[in-house]
């Protein structure tokens, strides 16, 4: 059995506040429904038996009418192509009590084999020779365990094990509302042939039999070098799916040290310049290495925005110069005259000479104490 396995698409997630021209609405939310339509008319060229979806479907629990009308397209174009689909809701698209309706009701009721789990229990699915165990973000870490103590493998199908959320090995915690935990035992039981993970934003495997496909688009600049796309499960071996996605555009870091403002401001812009695909839909990351205070605020950012305002955002990560002062020798110390620096500085200030007195006197008192 072939099994395609995509996650995290997070379908109403908008940023960087630009409007796309044709729809009126944030063009990084348009580009996330136009890519999320590809790779589904993508997945369907590959014709797999089953499609699995491990989570956060939607970037919220209460998703905009616009993304659930996008899902809802996805869906019709794999139920017209045959393909079963079982996705179970993650942190993000769980609501977080039983009496709140929750949006995969309507997939549910519309295409029989759009198979959705989202009501805080395990469910499983006989999909040809597979039977799929799903389990759905839970309200509670120790409801993991319990829901998972309800599987039983059957030793005649393919077992596959659906999860949302943070697996051993991974160290890096998103620190999202409800972000939960599963144990090593879900992912490493020698019951279930292929454990299909959903949270987690890049495409990693976690044990023999367990792998996070990733979301399909590069969410923030944390995960400008994950892999991006989805996961082919065919029963002996796993393969990456290459979907379509924004880009992410890494340069090498612009070291400033010796550079002037001006040399800064031209390697940022020659950065934004360089891409060369698809303008409006790429996102660059640049770096700045060992940049001192005073030549970022020099920086000539409106010659910046003008070579980087087509494309769909630029990030700049600034990575301070740290400079350690000379040390100061004994024998320079001692020829200092504290007291008459002291006398010094009242001067300039614009203290009242009473306030004067009464600071001089007391700085004078601690002076010779530390002397």
């Amino acid at each position: 059995m072939r099994v395609a396995h995509i996650s995290d698409t997070h379908l109403g997630r908008g940023a960087f506040q630009r409007i796309d021209p044709d729809t009126g609405i944030n063009m990084r939310e348009q580009s996330i429904y136009d890519n999320y339509l590809s790779s589904i008319d993508e997945l369907i060229r590959l014709k797999p038996d089953l499609i699995l979806h491990t989570g956060d479907l939607f970037d919220v629990v209460k998703p905009k009418n616009k993304a659930i009308v996008v899902a809802m397209e996805g869906f019709n174009r794999v139920s017209e192509a045959g393909i079963p689909v079982v996705i179970i809701a993650g942190n993000h698209s769980m609501v977080k009590t039983k009496s709140t309706t929750s949006p995969y009701e309507l997939f549910a009721y519309s295409h029989p084999d759009i198979h959705c789990v989202y009501q805080f229990t395990y469910e499983s699915f006989e999909i040809g020779d597979a039977l799929v165990h799903a389990v759905p973000n839970m309200l509670h870490p120790g409801d993991y365990d319990d829901e998972y103590q309800k599987i039983t493998p059957s030793p005649g199908h393919t077992n596959i094990l659906m999860l949302h959320g943070l697996a051993p090995g991974i160290n890096q915690r998103l620190n999202t509302f409800a972000e939960m935990e599963v144990s090593s035992t879900m992912i490493n039981d020698p019951k279930i042939q292929y454990v299909a993970l959903g949270h987690y934003h890049g495409q990693v495997r976690v044990s023999k039999s367990a792998i996070y496909s990733g979301s399909l688009e590069y969410l923030t600049y944390g995960e400008r070098f994950d892999e991006k796309g989805g996961i082919l499960y065919n029963g002996t071996y796993t393969s990456h799916i290459e979907l379509p996605h924004n880009p992410m555009v890494v340069n090498d870091p612009i070291d400033c040290i010796g550079l002037s403002s001006s040399d800064i401001t031209n390697a940022i812009c020659h950065q934004l310049e360089d891409v060369t695909h698809d303008r409006r839909a790429s996102m660059v990351h640049v770096e700045l290495n060992n940049i001192l205070p005073e030549q970022f605020s020099a920086i000539d950012f409106v010659s910046v925005g003008d070579a980087g305002g087509d494309l769909l955002h630029y990030h700049i990560k600034k990575n301070n110069r740290t400079i350690s002062a000379e040390p100061i020798v004994y024998r320079e110390l001692s020829t200092i005259n504290y007291l008459d620096e002291l006398e010094r500085y009242l001067e300039a200030t614009s203290l009242t000479p009473a306030e004067k007195e009464a600071v001089g006197t007391y700085g004078a008192q601690l002076i010779r104490g530390a002397l």
